[in-house]
């Protein structure tokens, strides 16, 4: 059980010894390679590319604003916070956006969704840092 312990702490030396020694954006286009070729092979079919011409603005701006600035972002926020409070951090992205989906875009939720919601919640309580956060420098 105390390995276990240890593996969120082998993780963060990691992953800042990465970003101390690539680029932001490098580490970013590896990702995103790296999971295009796992999950290729899982495709039932394959995806379809003609793309509508009113949707290529919006295309574009999820591209460049999700892809691009927010992973950007997300690997410098690991070079100046310790990995464990980022991902905290982003945790929290699902518990905004999923009030914001039913409150204001009307969405549904299921049992398993609210279950799934409370459970994402309470991780995000139960690993909360105790201590202010710490600038890595």
């Amino acid at each position: 059980m105390t390995r276990l312990k240890e593996i969120p702490s082998v993780l963060d030396g990691v992953i800042s010894r990465v970003l101390r020694q690539h680029h932001p954006l490098s580490v970013s286009v590896y990702s995103f390679c790296a999971a295009a070729l796992v999950l290729l092979p899982l495709q039932s079919a394959p995806l379809p590319i003609e793309v509508p011409p009113q949707a290529w603005p919006w295309l574009i701006a999820w591209i460049v604003g999700v892809l691009l600035i927010a992973i950007f972002a997300f690997n410098l926020g690991l070079r100046s916070l310790s990995a464990g409070l980022v991902s905290l951090l982003i945790m929290w992205q699902l518990i905004v956006a999923i009030p914001i989906g039913v409150l204001v875009l009307g969405d549904s939720m299921e049992l398993q969704q609210v279950i799934g919601a409370l459970l994402v919640i309470a991780s995000v309580l139960i690993l909360r840092p105790t201590s202010s956060a710490k600038l890595v420098l």
